[in-house]
């Protein structure tokens, strides 16, 4: 081998040794957890682990929903369901896109039947399929964030209440030391609270009722299944038109004789509600006011008589006081 062959030679193989130290370092600069770590396995949550943040759009807390179907002798509603999740945090919570927390599921259950749960987002299958043969190995195709909307069918009248959970696996990147590492699971939950106004509105009316009253001024007073800020009540006195009031009150100076009265209750769907006509009387305050004249009348001629009679004896007596002895 001549010269110039030989230093062709030396030099090839000063790159290749330059080249093989220089992949080494960048392999021990960042070196992977799963092959460089010592993997400490599944843990629990760290005190300074934030749980999965769920935020519920639709619907808001104390917000009132209408809208209905029958259903089994049943008046149900439905209301979508708006809400994003976003993943667990904390300060050695790997992150994207070297090692982030990894979306299991996103389920909801409500109020109205606690023991069903309701999928939303499901990557359970495939996330504990790859976790089963190595727990310290990447997952690909997974999600950590997710936004959608669901339909919540058959949601009864009234008051009801849906709280919805995210689960998540996701790695310390470093757990305890600089050379170690592990997997935990955490979940987060979130609920709200609303009024379905699904059945139409029942009204009772207690006051006034089908009788005689003594008084002008007679209580209205009434009651409804729903919320009184889903509700508009109104009445109409003696076939007069509607009036609207914000709930009991006193029908006030009345007058004599007979008077009839329909009360009506709308929620917010325009379903109304109407009352029977109530027919009631008011006395004659004349008649009242004679018989206690009358009254005060017949005291006082007895007492004017038994003075007179008391007077005239005296009067007697004086004049003739043989008559007193």
């Amino acid at each position: 081998m001549n010269k110039q062959a030989l230093a062709t030679a030396l030099i090839v193989a000063l790159l290749i040794t330059a080249l093989t130290a220089s992949i080494l370092g960048l392999a021990q600069a960042n070196p992977s957890p799963s092959i460089y770590r010592h993997f400490q396995g599944i843990v629990q949550p760290k005190p300074d682990t934030v749980p999965p943040e769920i935020s519920i759009s639709y619907p808001l807390n104390g917000s009132i929903h209408t809208g209905y179907v029958y259903i089994k002798s049943d008046y149900v509603g439905s209301v979508e369901l708006a809400l994003d999740v976003g993943p667990p945090t904390g300060p050695t919570v790997s992150t994207r896109p070297f090692n982030g927390p990894d979306l299991i599921e996103v389920y909801y259950t409500t109020s109205w039947n606690e023991n069903e749960t309701f999928i939303v987002y499901s990557d359970r299958q495939y996330i504990n399929s790859w976790l089963s043969s190595d727990p310290t190995t990447f997952l690909e195709s997974t999600i950590s964030e997710f936004s959608g909307n669901v339909t919540v069918k058959d949601v009864p009248h009234g008051w009801q209440n849906i709280t919805v959970y995210a689960e998540y696996t996701g790695r310390y990147y470093p757990y305890d030391d600089p050379n170690t590492d592990a997997r935990f699971y955490i979940t987060g939950s979130s609920s709200v609270r609303f009024f379905m106004d699904a059945a139409p509105p029942k009204l009772t009316v207690l006051s006034p009722l089908n009788q005689q009253y003594a008084t002008p001024d007679i209580p209205l007073e009434t009651c409804v299944n729903q919320p009184p800020s889903t509700i508009k009540l109104e009445y109409s006195l003696d076939g007069a038109e509607k009036v609207a009031i914000q709930g009991n009150m006193t029908l006030t100076g009345l007058s004599p004789g007979t008077h009839n009265i329909k009360v009506y209750a709308t929620d917010t769907g325009g379903r109304t509600a109407a009352s029977e006509t109530i027919v009631f009387t008011v006395s004659e305050p004349s008649q009242s006011l004679a018989l206690i004249t009358a009254a005060l009348a017949s005291v006082a001629a007895v007492g004017v008589l038994s003075g007179i009679l008391l007077y005239s004896k005296r009067h007697k007596q004086k004049r003739n006081p043989s008559q007193a002895s």
